[in-house]
């Protein structure tokens, strides 16, 4: 009862392939022994192609050619604040030239302790335009924990606000609100900064670890799998979206700028729509967000699972207005919710796996795709490998530990070079020279492709 007939056949065929090896040469390794038949290693490979070539471009120069073409549409919105494209590249072309003047340049590192605000979208922004790599800061969190992650990235530069908490250290600052600092900015000339030094592997972001194992990692994230991940989800979300709504999209940013899935709803703003931002206390509110979804016509939100469940149950999806798009992720979603979303049909809702050494997404799947969960397959030019304990693949439906190839890799650790070397292997299944980052997920692969989330490796 508990096997279909297929299956008994593909173990009985892997069993004898694995004594037919082992009889051939008994010197020969169990671990080197061949599970696999030359059709389920074609399907690995054929699941896995998924090359794309992109325009070799990065976000600050595609959100430019968007400011271009649409200057005077509207770019963010937050509370009483709404920016066009146009007012936005102002501001953060200023900024950009300020943070030039003050040695800011590729690589560095530029801390931001800013409250959610049209302003950090700008200093986020401005930050990537000079070509450094901006340290979000998480102003809720323990002063123990700001204090570690400063100390440790040793960032060029600190922004803040004259409403900002106190920060701990004594590094250089810079208080965007100030009288001095709008004095300099409103002096600096206008028009966009030269940004032909950007390259792509110059670290765009710095995010840090929760360390939940151990102490927070910063993981150094680049421009080129940031502008990777663009392009997958140009192809895949923004233009069938707005064909299909025939119109810009409304985006709601509920996720903590510290969290690198804070990227999902700003990409958004780099496609050309519109973003709103809700503020700290706001989005942390189901109610709160239902009810700026509804008055406010909101399209997609970027949400946990877990935070789905509370804002189903205030209404998000009933009344007189619901999103058309929801994208999941961060969390295993539980096969109730699963079933739940895929009864409404009128909502699309798209389950996204990818951990912060992977630029936010890996693996996607529709909730349309399967009846019950699963984190799907690659996004374009990504190789998702399950492997035993030898790095050899499993076969399909056999549990191992997902490793993640592709651009979008994370460069490494901040300062941990030897767990940087654990952690991003060379690649045996990829292009010689290539690296593949050990998640530390478990997984199997299904007959019909989809990747299932099996949790995690050290329990």
């Amino acid at each position: 009862d508990l096997f279909d007939r297929v299956t008994v056949g593909t173990l009985a065929d892997r069993l004898l392939r694995l004594l037919e090896q082992a009889v051939a040469d008994p010197t020969r390794p169990i671990a080197a022994l061949e599970l696999l038949d030359e059709a389920e290693q074609a399907r690995l490979t054929e699941w896995n192609n998924t090359h794309r070539p992109i325009p070799a471009t990065n976000v600050v120069e595609i959100l430019a050619a968007q400011t271009t073409a649409t200057p005077d549409t509207t770019a963010v919105v937050t509370g009483s604040t709404t920016l066009t494209f146009a007012e936005l590249a102002h501001h953060t072309n200023q900024l950009t030239r300020l943070l030039t003047q003050r040695g800011v340049g590729p690589d560095d590192i530029v801390a931001l302790a800013i409250p959610r605000s049209a302003e950090a979208v700008i200093a986020t922004l401005a930050v990537l335009t000079a070509g450094a790599a901006y340290l979000p800061l998480d102003l809720d969190h323990p002063t123990e924990r700001l204090e570690f992650m400063l100390h440790d990235a040793n960032p060029t530069l600190l922004i803040t606000t004259s409403t900002t908490p106190p920060i701990p250290g004594n590094h250089p600052h810079l208080i965007l609100d100030s009288e001095d600092t709008q004095a300099e900015l409103a002096a600096l000339p206008d028009g966009p900064p030269d940004t032909t030094e950007i390259q792509g592997d110059h670290a765009a972001y710095v995010i840090y670890t929760s360390g939940s194992t151990g102490r927070p990692k910063g993981v150094i994230l680049t421009h080129t799998g940031l502008t990777h991940l663009y392009r997958d989800h140009e192809r895949h979300l923004y233009t069938p979206v707005a064909h299909r709504l025939r119109r810009r999209v409304r985006a709601l940013h509920t996720a903590s700028l510290s969290f690198d899935s804070s990227w999902e709803q700003l990409l958004w703003l780099i496609a050309g729509h519109e973003l709103h931002i809700l503020d700290e206390y706001e989005r942390r509110d189901a109610d709160a967000v239902v009810t700026y979804t509804r008055d406010h016509h909101i399209d997609t939100l970027d949400i946990t699972p877990s935070y789905t469940r509370q804002l189903l149950d205030a209404g998000l999806l009933t009344g007189t207005w619901t999103p058309p798009l929801l994208l999941l992720g961060g969390e295993a979603i539980p096969p109730a919710l699963w079933t739940e979303l895929r009864a409404i049909p009128e909502t699309e809702v798209v389950n996204y796996y990818g951990p912060t050494e992977f630029t936010v997404d890996a693996l996607t799947a529709r909730t349309s795709d399967t009846t019950t969960p699963v984190i799907g397959h690659p996004l374009d030019n990504t190789q998702a490998h399950i492997l035993d304990k030898h790095l050899n693949p499993v076969p399909n439906g056999t549990p191992g530990e997902l490793y993640l190839s592709g651009p979008q890799n994370a460069r490494g650790y901040l300062g941990r070079p030897t767990l940087t070397a654990e952690r991003f292997t060379a690649n045996p299944h990829g292009t010689p020279g290539t690296r593949m980052y050990r998640t530390g997920d478990l997984a199997r692969r299904r007959t019909d492709g989809h990747i299932e989330f099996l949790g995690r490796a050290d329990d």
